[in-house]
């Protein structure tokens, strides 16, 4: 038998796993809690989080349900079960999921963070910094509240509040990956190639499987190219450019090309 204090270290050290990029070690200390605890919800939760980042989508799935069945009003279960929706690209059922864990936890600022990303994949950006600017409210120091809220920015071509909202996570946190992945993209886009590949092994370093840093070390690899530089300085120029500016220009380019 496993006491209730022994299951929270677990789980503590299961979350810590996972923030520092090994999931594979998250899902056997979950595995462990539920040997003994078949009918815990929160490590299922947390299991379903470990599968969700190893990509078994139908198993995080499958324990995400089981964590709602033992619990059906617990927010971290519909928190994961949104991600895992998300993930598989369901988004009325993870609207759902997300109304239901903001109507659980309100002033709970994480939420936000979900909410945010749901909204952006539904492409509804204003709402999506609505909610991560709330988010700040609740927790005005959170790096990773702050590198998201950031991030968005610089999808959005907002690049000098981006750069401010990366500054102040690093301040916060100065190993947080996700601000670091933010920083990379912004040194790349001044053309600090070598910056941007620091930062981008920084969180390889940490995290291995992390798609976006990958995805970073690629670009890094494609502005140094001196074929796919001349497209990079392209996307780059687009980047830099709001979404209305961005949609004219590709327009007068098809327009042009047409003509």
């Amino acid at each position: 038998m496993m006491h209730d204090w022994e299951i929270a270290h677990w789980i503590d050290r299961a979350e810590q796993l996972l923030q520092q990029g090994n999931p594979q070690a998250a899902l056997e200390a979950m595995r462990h809690v539920l040997s003994f605890d078949p009918e815990h919800a929160v490590a299922h939760a947390m299991l379903a989080l470990a599968l969700l980042d190893l990509r078994r989508l139908h198993a995080a799935e499958l324990e995400a349900r089981r964590a709602l069945l033992e619990q059906p009003e617990l927010p971290f279960a519909h928190y994961v079960m949104a991600l895992v929706a998300m993930a598989q690209r369901d988004l009325n059922r993870a609207g759902e999921h997300v109304d239901t864990l903001l109507a659980l936890e309100p002033e709970e600022a994480i939420n936000y963070l979900v909410q945010a990303e749901y909204l952006e994949q539904r492409n509804r950006l204003d709402q999506a910094q609505a909610a991560l600017e709330h988010a700040r409210t609740l927790a005005p120091h959170d790096p990773q509240i702050l590198a998201a809220l950031g991030s968005l920015h610089r999808e959005r071509g907002q690049h000098e509040d981006a750069a401010r909202l990366c500054a102040q996570a690093l301040e916060a946190n100065p190993e947080h990956l996700g601000a670091h992945r933010l920083q990379g993209w912004l040194e790349l886009r001044k053309g600090n190639a070598a910056e941007a590949r620091n930062h981008a092994c920084f969180v390889l370093a940490h995290d291995p499987s992390n798609h976006e840093a990958i995805r970073l070390l690629v670009a890094v690899k494609a502005r140094q190219s001196r074929v796919l530089g001349m497209w990079w300085r392209l996307s780059a120029w687009l980047d830099a450019l709001g979404e209305r500016q961005r949609w004219l220009a590709l327009l007068g380019s098809f327009v042009v090309y047409r003509v």
